[in-house]
């Protein structure tokens, strides 16, 4: 393993039963670390993905797929967001950049 590469994981129910060797090589497996709270959001947001693009269409080649299902991104990251006070992402982003205007110097 090279540096700077995340040691890979053994997962068990059993974990008395299967420490040893393997996992003073590659570390303890811990399902419930901190790391994966963190994924509650992505998984919230792929679920929705599936219920209201994937599930509903019957795609016949992988480019429709892909066709329908960026199309459905596209219009899910720029349509009004309630924690950005009803606005699209690119209102919150030209604001952002109004702002970097007046704080550059002008030579």
């Amino acid at each position: 393993l090279g540096s700077g590469c995340p040691l890979p994981r053994c997962r068990s129910d059993r974990r008395d039963r299967h420490r040893g060797r393997a996992t003073e090589t590659f570390g303890p497996a811990n399902s419930r670390s901190a790391a994966t709270t963190g994924q509650a959001f992505i998984e919230s947001w792929f679920s929705k993905l599936k219920q209201r693009c994937i599930w509903r269409e019957e795609f016949e080649t992988l480019d429709q797929a892909r066709e329908k299902i960026g199309a459905h991104i596209d219009r899910y990251h720029h349509r009004p967001h309630q924690g950005l006070a009803y606005r699209t992402p690119r209102e919150v982003a030209a604001t952002w950049q109004d702002h970097q205007d007046d704080l550059t110097p002008t030579a």
